[in-house]
C-alpha cells in the first residue's frame, strides 16, 4: 500500500470494503431465501408419516408468510452491527456468560449458528483469513470477534432473526445441508471480492507465509456439547490448508521456483472467480509457454482411448451412475499418466486444474447420466486446447467454457424420460462428436458450437405450441409499443412550433400514434389503412387550426364527415369502448366549433405540407428501438391470443423498485437457464426460453406446459426480492473451477506430481 496513504484514507477504505461486504450479503441473503424455499417445498412433498408431512407443511407456511420480514430484519440487523458500538458490543459473549438467563431455545440458537460458522470458516479458508490480515494491517489492530466481517456474527444474527419471527429452528437440521454449502460457497465470493478490492489499493498484493504465522485469527465460538449444560470455549483456528503453513513442498531453490508458479495459478483462479461475481476485478493472462509437440500426441492418443471406451459404454447401453463413475476413474487415470509424460510444471498444472474441473462437472447429480457421458468425452477436447491455449483455464470468456456453462444450464432438471430431454441429449452429443472430429481447429469449433447451439435452444425451447404462439403475439406487442413511444416523440417534435390545442396535442400523443403504430405493425408502415391514418393526422391538425375564412369553414365542414369516421376506426382498431370513442369525438367537435370562432392566425400552408410529408416517412425518422420500459396489459395478451390465453399468466409492472444492477442482471439472463418461481404463493420450478428484441419481455415455461411472462421491471423486481431465484447460483464451469481451487489449496502437491 502506498506508504503516504494517512490514517483517514485507511480508515475510509475500511469502510468502503465493509459497506461492499455487507451489499453481497444482502443479495447472498435473498438467494439464502429462495434456496430455503425450494428446500421446503421438497421437504413438504417427501414421503413420511402423517404426522411428519404435517409438521412440513406447517413450517412451509409459517415460511411464506413470515420470509420477506425475515430477510427485511436481518438486513436491517446487520446493518446495525456495522456501526462501531455495535461491533465493540459483545452480544454473544454476554449471552453466554448468562446461560441460566437465558431459555433452551436461545442456546440452541447459539450453538447452530457455532457450528454452522464454523463449517463455513472451514471451507472458505484462506480468502478469510486474507481478509482479516489486509484489514488488520490497515487497522493495525487485531479485529474483534464480534466484528460483522466473521461470518458467525451475520449467521448468528440471521438465526436470531428467524426465531423473533416465529419460526421454528426444528427444521433447520433438514435444511442444513443445503444452507451450509450456499453459505459457504457465497462467503468465499464475497471474501475474493474484498481482496480483490484491497488488492487493487495496494494492500498486501502479495500475503507470504510469515505474515500467516504471525497472524492471530479471530477467535471462534464452538459449541462440545449439544445440551444446554454443554460448556462453550473460544480459541483460535488452525491453518485451513498446507499452503498457508508452508510456500512449497520443501526448501530448495528448484522447489521454490515451483511453488512460485503454483502461487501464480492459484491467485489466478481466485481472480477469475472473483471475476464472475465482480466485472471490475479484471483477470490477466496465464504465462504461457508452448507445449511440447510429444505432450500433444500423448494427449491426442489417449483422446482416442477414451472416445472409443465411451463408445463401448454407449454400446452396452450402460447409461447410469455406474458407468459415469468408472468414466471419471477413467480419466482421472489418464491424466495422471499424461502428467508423467511432461516435466513442465506449466503443463502439469494445466492438466490438474482441467481435471479436478470436469471431476465436479461429472459428480453434478443435477445432470442425467447420458449427458454426463457426453460432458465427460469433452475433458480431453478441452485439455488440449487448454494446453495450446493459455486462457481457457484463465478467463470467463473463453467459448470452451460459455458452451459447457450452457449446455450445463439447460440440462439441470431435464428428466431423462421426457421428449425433450430426449432432443437436448441430441444436440450436444452432436456438439460432442463434431468437437472431437475437428481438435485441430481449437477454439474456433467451441465458437462455432456455442453459435449453434444459442440457435438450437431458440428453436427448441421458444420454437413449439403456446410457447410459440405467445412469442410471435408478444414480439408484435413489443414491437406496438416501440413504434408507439417513438411515434409520439416524432409527432411532438413535428407540432412543437405549430398553433395547435393542448386537448388535439394529447389525442394525437396518447391515442393517435397507438393506432399508427398498431396498423404499422399489422398491416406495414406504407399499407393503405396506415397511411389513411397519417393523412387523418394532417387532417386533424388542419382542422384544428383557426378558421377565419368563410371558405375555409366550409371546406372544414366538407371534411369533417370523413375525419370522423377514419378516427372510429382508428379507435377501433385500438379496442377502445364506444363511450370513451364519444369523448373523443366530442372533443374533435368542440375544437372545430372553437376555430370557427378563433380570430388567431390559421396554420401556414407550407407547415402543414412539411407535416404530411414527414408523416408519410414517419418510419424512416423513427429508430424501431426505445431504452423506455413498455406498458404492456394482460388483456391485450389474452385477446390477441384467444383459446390459448388459458395456459399463459402475464405478469405485469408493479412491486418495489428496481435498482440499476437487477436490471443489468435481468438484461443478461441466458435462455435455457432454469429458475424457482414463488408467484402467487405457489412454487414452481420455470425454464427461461425467450426475451423479446429490445429485452422488454421475458416467456418462462413450466412443466405443465403452462407459460409464464414477465415485463422486464417486474422480473427484476421477483429477482431482487428473492421471487425467482435460479436454480444454479453460478456457471457449471465456474463451480467447477472453484471446487478445483478448493482441492488445490488442500493438496498443492497435485499440481507437480
Amino acid at each position: 500500500m502506498d506508504p503516504q496513504f494517512t490514517a483517514e484514507q485507511r480508515a475510509q477504505l475500511v469502510e468502503q470494503v465493509r459497506a461492499g461486504y455487507a451489499y453481497e450479503l444482502s443479495r447472498l441473503l435473498v438467494e439464502l431465501g429462495g434456496v430455503v424455499n425450494t428446500r421446503l417445498t421438497q421437504l413438504m412433498n417427501q414421503a413420511g408419516t402423517l404426522s411428519e408431512r404435517q409438521n412440513k407443511r406447517d413450517y412451509w407456511t409459517q415460511y411464506q408468510s413470515a420470509r420477506a420480514a425475515w430477510i427485511e430484519a436481518t438486513q436491517k440487523a446487520w446493518q446495525s452491527a456495522l456501526k462501531p458500538e455495535m461491533q465493540s458490543k459483545p452480544k454473544v459473549q454476554l449471552t453466554l456468560n448468562e446461560l441460566a438467563l437465558v431459555g433452551t431455545e436461545k442456546v440452541e440458537n447459539i450453538i447452530l449458528s457455532s457450528r454452522i460458522a464454523l463449517e463455513v470458516k472451514e471451507k472458505v479458508g484462506v480468502p478469510l483469513e486474507d481478509l482479516f490480515l489486509r484489514v488488520q494491517f490497515l487497522m493495525g489492530s487485531k479485529l474483534d470477534e464480534h466484528d460483522l466481517l466473521n461470518p458467525e456474527i451475520p449467521i448468528s444474527l440471521m438465526l436470531d432473526e428467524w426465531a423473533n419471527g416465529g419460526m421454528s429452528l426444528l427444521i433447520w437440521p433438514l435444511m442444513n445441508e443445503v444452507v451450509t454449502r450456499h453459505l459457504s460457497e457465497n462467503f468465499t465470493r464475497i471474501y475474493i471480492l474484498c481482496n480483490e478490492q484491497l488488492i487493487q489499493h495496494k494492500v498486501m498484493p502479495v500475503i507470504e507465509p510469515n505474515h500467516r504465522f504471525n497472524y492471530i485469527p479471530v477467535a471462534t465460538i464452538r459449541a462440545s456439547k449439544l445440551d444446554t449444560g454443554s460448556t462453550v470455549v473460544a480459541r483460535p483456528s488452525p491453518p485451513t490448508s498446507r499452503v498457508d503453513r508452508e510456500p512449497l513442498e520443501g526448501g530448495s531453490s528448484a522447489s521454490s521456483g515451483r511453488g512460485n508458479q503454483q502461487v501464480s495459478l492459484i491467485e489466478q483462479l481466485h481472480r477469475l472467480l472473483s471475476s464472475h461475481s465482480n466485472p471490475q476485478v479484471k483477470t490477466r493472462p496465464m504465462p504461457f509457454r508452448p507445449t511440447s509437440p510429444a505432450l500433444m500426441k500423448v494427449v491426442e492418443h489417449e483422446s482416442k482411448f477414451m472416445r472409443l471406451y465411451a463408445d463401448q459404454e454407449a454400446t452396452e447401453g450402460k447409461y447410469n451412475h455406474e458407468s459415469v463413475a468408472r468414466f471419471a476413474k477413467q480419466l482421472r487415470e489418464k491424466s495422471a499418466e499424461i502428467k508423467k509424460k511432461t516435466q513442465s510444471t506449466n503443463d502439469k498444472a494445466t492438466i490438474e486444474v482441467v481435471a479436478l474441473m470436469f471431476q465436479s462437472i461429472l459428480a453434478e447429480s443435477r445432470i442425467v447420466p447420458t449427458i454426463r457421458l457426453w460432458f465427460a468425452r469433452l475433458q480431453m477436447p478441452v485439455l488440449r486446447l487448454a494446453l495450446a491455449d493459455s486462457s481457457l483455464v484463465g478467463s470467463l470468456d473463453h467459448p470452451a467454457r460459455q458452451l459447457i456453462d450452457r449446455m450445463g444450464s439447460c440440462a439441470m432438471g431435464f428428466d431423462a424420460a421426457d421428449v425433450s430431454a430426449v432432443a437436448l441429449e441430441t444436440e450436444i452429443k452432436r456438439i460432442v462428436q463434431v468437437i472431437e472430429q475437428y481438435p485441430e481447429t481449437g477454439k474456433k469449433v467451441f465458437q462455432l458450437m456455442l453459435e449453434e447451439f444459442q440457435v438450437f435452444l431458440a428453436q427448441f425451447l421458444a420454437g413449439k405450441g403456446a410457447s410459440e404462439r405467445l412469442k410471435t403475439v408478444a414480439q408484435q406487442v413489443e414491437h406496438k409499443e416501440t413504434l408507439t413511444i417513438q411515434y409520439t416523440i416524432e409527432i411532438r417534435k413535428l407540432l412543437q412550433d405549430m398553433q395547435v390545442g393542448d386537448a388535439i396535442r394529447s389525442f394525437l400523443f396518447k391515442v393517435w400514434a397507438e393506432a399508427l403504430a398498431v396498423a404499422a405493425v399489422r398491416q406495414g408502415p406504407q399499407h393503405e389503412q396506415t397511411m389513411m391514418f397519417k393523412k387523418t393526422a394532417v387532417d386533424l391538425v388542419r382542422l384544428a387550426g383557426a378558421k377565419g375564412k368563410r371558405l375555409d369553414r366550409a371546406r372544414a365542414m366538407q371534411q369533417l364527415p370523413p375525419l370522423l369516421g377514419s378516427l372510429r376506426v382508428g379507435m377501433s382498431l385500438l379496442s377502445l369502448p364506444l363511450s370513451e370513442q364519444e369523448e373523443h369525438i366530442k372533443m374533435v367537435s368542440t375544437t372545430l366549433a372553437n376555430a370557427f370562432l378563433s380570430k388567431a392566425q390559421a396554420i401556414p400552408k407550407a407547415s402543414l405540407d412539411i407535416l404530411t410529408a414527414q408523416l408519410a416517412q414517419l418510419e424512416n425518422y423513427v429508430s424501431d428501438s426505445s431504452d423506455d420500459d413498455i406498458e404492456l396489459s394482460a388483456k391485450t395478451i389474452e385477446m390477441m391470443l384467444g383459446k390459448e390465453a388459458a395456459t399463459i399468466e402475464v405478469v405485469v409492472n408493479g412491486g418495489v423498485k428496481t435498482t440499476p444492477e437487477m436490471m443489468k442482471w435481468t438484461q443478461s439472463l441466458q435462455t435455457g437457464s432454469w429458475f424457482t418461481l414463488n408467484h402467487n404463493g405457489i412454487t414452481t420450478q420455470v425454464q427461461f426460453v425467450w426475451c423479446s428484441d429490445h429485452k422488454h419481455l421475458y416467456l418462462f415455461s413450466r412443466a405443465d406446459a403452462h407459460c409464464v411472462m414477465f415485463q422486464s421491471k417486474r422480473l427484476a423486481a421477483y429477482l431482487q426480492v428473492g421471487l425467482m431465484v435460479p436454480m444454479e447460483a453460478e456457471p457449471l464451469t465456474v463451480r467447477a473451477t472453484r471446487e478445483a481451487l478448493s482441492q488445490l489449496e488442500a493438496n498443492p502437491e497435485l499440481l507437480l506430481i
